[in-house]
Order: structure tokens, then C-alpha cells, then sequence
């Protein structure tokens, strides 16, 4: 989620860029809270999977222990949040993309109105990349 979010924040306009910023430390503070609950329970966490396996009502007895690699993921969750805020934060200064994607004037007319790209050049074989070239002589 936090990876679709960097997406709307890098490509959004105004709006999007809020609502992306949003969901990214939304989505970062989720992902901390559900390892903080796995690495502080892990038996909970455990039994809670078995039981649902089992198509059990209760869960069964369960043994566990939290081993380095969840307090790793902690940190890593913490780090994420982190970063997310901070992406949040400064996303509010950047420009965006550039003109080309906004709307605005649309490219020359072709003669019965329709509007002409370079794609329609290189249909037609021609090569819109001698139009500016200059004149050899």
C-alpha cells in the first residue's frame, strides 16, 4: 500500500498527492501495530492462525517465543513510518509533474481539423524528429 501511495504522491496532482500522503501513513502505522502485536504475543498470534486452520472455535495450546527477526521487523515498521511521515510532510513543496501532462493549448490542427501528433507524422512516414533539425547544405 505504502509503495501505491509513493505512486499517487509522485504522479498526483494537488489532491491526490493528499490523499495518497494520507493512506501511506495510514497504511505504514497498520503494518507497526500488526508486527508490535505479533513480536509482543507471539503465542496469540500463533494459536489464533492454528485455530482458524483447524476450523476450531477455541484456540489450542501453543507455545512460542519471539525470536530476533520480529524485533527486526519492528524496526524496519518503525523506519517505515518514518519515512512515510516525512515523504507526507515534504511531498506538500514538490512541483509535480511538468507541464507536458497538464492540459493546455492542443498541438497543431492537420488540414480537415483533426488534431496532429508525431504518431500521425510516423503513420504518414514522416519523421518528426527532422522538423527542427537544421538544414544541411
Amino acid at each position: 500500500m505504502c509503495a501505491v501511495g509513493l505512486l499517487g504522491l509522485l504522479t498526483g496532482g494537488r489532491v491526490i498527492r493528499a490523499v495518497s500522503a494520507v493512506a501511506m501513513v495510514l497504511a505504514s502505522l497498520g503494518a507497526l501495530a500488526f508486527t508490535l502485536l505479533v513480536a509482543l504475543r507471539p503465542v496469540d498470534a500463533v494459536a489464533g492462525a492454528v485455530a482458524r486452520e483447524l476450523a476450531r472455535t477455541t484456540a489450542p495450546d501453543a507455545t512460542g517465543s519471539t525470536t530476533p527477526w520480529a524485533w527486526v521487523a519492528v524496526v524496519v515498521a518503525v523506519a517505515l513510518v518514518v519515512g512515510c511521515v516525512l515523504t507526507a510532510l515534504s511531498s506538500r513543496s514538490w512541483a509535480g509533474l511538468s507541464g507536458r501532462y497538464e492540459r493546455g493549448e492542443k498541438p497543431e490542427s492537420g488540414p480537415r481539423g483533426e488534431v496532429r501528433t508525431a504518431w500521425d507524422e510516423l503513420s504518414d512516414g514522416g519523421d518528426p524528429t527532422l522538423r527542427d533539425a537544421p538544414d544541411e547544405t
